[in-house]
């Protein structure tokens, strides 16, 4: 009888275990995503018919209303609209969205908007940058951050320089985003490169039309490359 009372009380400690643990590990297997951050280019991932414009992928791009963002020092404020895979969308700012959703992986791609005002003060811009890398550290301590190369261009009446000049700027960019990955021992990933033709401007089977935005085709050859961790570098 007492082995057998044993037995039960055993028994019923494992099932109450297990039913904890469950939820416990599913939610966080949910959470173990990679998420984007950036600019127009990178919003483009989930709305326009992006390659992430699905109910299930819009949740992996933060982005807020407008489509854009800038990189500047009160970027951790920036409303971020924050999609549930049922299509349920919150407004909150950046920092609420980082504490709420703990991603395994962001990707941070900025630089092009204001680029003009960035290439002649490269203290503001790495300034800048240091305060979004601080705050995804301080809000989502274990995920794990990489820096994007900010995406060449082609001809633009965005621009009040030609497509060269401001490619070599894209390229001036690179460099310093890429240092501050070393510096700060997280990672740079050199996905400009995959865009290029051979003059350093976007290809143009990859611009949408309007010389700097993306085509699908251009997004899922980012994604694949997102996918093999190992071209990733610290």
């Amino acid at each position: 009888m007492k082995n057998r009372k044993h037995r039960l009380t055993l028994f019923l400690l494992i099932t109450a275990c297990l039913l904890v643990a469950t939820p416990v590990r599913a939610h966080a297997t949910e959470k173990r995503q990679t998420v984007f951050f950036g600019e127009s280019t990178t919003a483009h991932l989930s709305r326009r018919g992006g390659v992430l414009d699905t109910p299930e992928g819009r949740g992996r791009v933060f982005r807020n209303e407008s489509g854009t963002c800038m990189l500047s020092r009160r970027i951790m404020s920036t409303p971020i609209d924050l999609y549930e895979a049922n299509g349920v969308k919150q407004t909150l700012p950046l920092t609420d969205a980082l504490a709420q959703i703990q991603p395994a992986r962001i990707v941070l791609s900025f630089g092009l908007n204001g680029i003009m005002g960035f290439i002649e003060n490269k203290d503001a811009f790495l300034g800048a940058y240091r305060v979004l890398i601080d705050g995804v550290r301080k809000y989502s301590p274990k995920t794990e951050i990489i820096l994007q190369s900010v995406y060449p261009v082609r001809a633009s009446e965005a621009f009040s320089v030609d497509a060269d000049t401001l490619n070599a700027h894209i390229r001036t960019l690179n460099g310093w985003i890429c240092a501050l990955a070393a510096e700060e021992r997280i990672g740079y990933a050199d996905t400009a490169s995959l865009l290029c033709d051979r003059y350093g401007a976007l290809r143009a089977d990859y611009d949408c039309g309007d010389g700097i935005h993306l085509t699908n085709g251009a997004y899922e050859k980012i994604l694949a490359y997102f996918s093999q961790k190992e071209r990733i570098t610290a």
